[in-house]
């Protein structure tokens, strides 16, 4: 009886060994498997953002136009020539939108908890990107406000004549927009909800922008001239380095935008940075850790020097100036171990 028993607890053993070796087995694939679904998500969203942010950049181009266009009729510098263009004659009665294709991002975001710690920054980044979704939705439902208010105003106010393109209504036109005060205001109206928009817009390219250098950095091992070549080849322009002595009178052309900068640390040292305006104001400041990609709005701008959006840069390692950066229109700047050891 004692060696029946043994028998059979031997026998149990082995098959409560084999079921512990099957259920490892059978975890170890579908971990395997949901590896593989997320280096394949990571390649299909580096894919995606690539094209997304060459199609942003399309979007900011239309819209950086429009508002310098609103700018001009505003400081009455547009003639008539100027409004039997197409873009000047129906300014306020067109507009673009863009999304980005979230479907993979999405699906990515699904997978959280199963994704290696060294992909965890481009989840973060992901986040930020749909965190933002909302106030890109509230620009643009305000812009689409105010386009339908104007088409209704001037279908219904006996003012649809702007919208026909006989020869006689085109001049009728172009006469009314050159004397009208009610279509000054009109103009001054839709070019805040344009520049609101334009703003999202660009914050959506920063993020995006973000989300494919961590892929690049994390999965490929980019170095400095990879991202360079990367960055360039997506229409963007590094900043100026400038001395770290230099002042205002030392770039006094220098016009600022409401872009985020962005700053990529590729040293293992932690920095810092401020943000200023020509003017030395402070306007941002903030720690670089090694690695880390930084986005940094700085619309306070606008309000501390009466509307001067211009930004200058400078990197910090213990208290001591590194270099200093002039802003650049759509720019990054790079802070490689060249800047660190000089």
């Amino acid at each position: 009886m004692g060696k029946y028993f043994k028998y059979a607890i031997g026998e149990i053993i082995l098959v409560v060994i084999g079921i512990m070796i099957a259920l490892q087995a059978n975890n170890w694939n579908e971990k395997r498997k949901t590896n593989n679904t997320i280096e394949t998500l990571i390649d299909k969203i580096e894919d995606d953002v690539i094209t997304d942010v060459k199609n942003v950049n399309n979007e900011i181009a239309f819209y950086e136009e429009r508002v310098l266009m609103m700018q001009r009729i505003l400081k009455k510098e547009v003639t008539k020539d100027d409004y039997r263009q197409f873009k000047y004659y129906e300014l306020l009665f067109n507009y673009s939108d863009f999304n980005p294709n979230t479907e993979n991002l999405d699906k990515l975001l699904e997978l959280e908890e199963t994704v290696k710690p060294d992909y965890l920054p481009i989840i973060k980044a992901i986040k930020s990107l749909k965190g933002r979704k909302q106030y890109k939705d509230l620009a643009w439902n305000d812009l689409q406000k105010a386009f339908t208010d104007n088409v209704d105003y001037y279908t219904l106010s006996g003012k649809d004549f702007t919208f026909r393109r006989d020869s006689n209504s085109i001049e009728k036109t172009i006469n009314f927009y050159l004397t009208d005060s009610n279509y000054i205001n009109r103009v001054l109206n839709y070019s805040i909800k344009n520049q609101n928009v334009l703003f999202e817009t660009r914050i959506a390219r920063a993020r995006l922008i973000k989300i494919l250098v961590q892929i690049k950095q994390v999965k490929h091992q980019f170095n400095k001239d990879e991202l360079v070549s990367l960055l360039n080849s997506l229409n963007l322009n590094h900043y100026k380095k400038v001395a770290c002595s230099s002042t205002a009178k030392d770039y006094p052309n220098l016009k600022g935008t409401r872009q985020r900068p962005l700053i990529f640390n590729t040293t293992k040292d932690t920095l810092s940075a401020k943000i200023t305006d020509k003017y030395d104001n402070i306007l941002s400041e903030f720690k670089l850790n090694p690695g880390a990609t930084e986005k940094h709005e700085t619309w306070r701008g606008g309000l501390v020097n009466g509307g001067d959006y211009s930004k200058v840069i400078s990197v910090y390692k213990d208290g001591a100036c590194l270099a200093k950066f002039t802003e650049e229109p759509h720019g990054y700047i790079i802070i490689d171990n060249t800047i660190v050891d000089d």
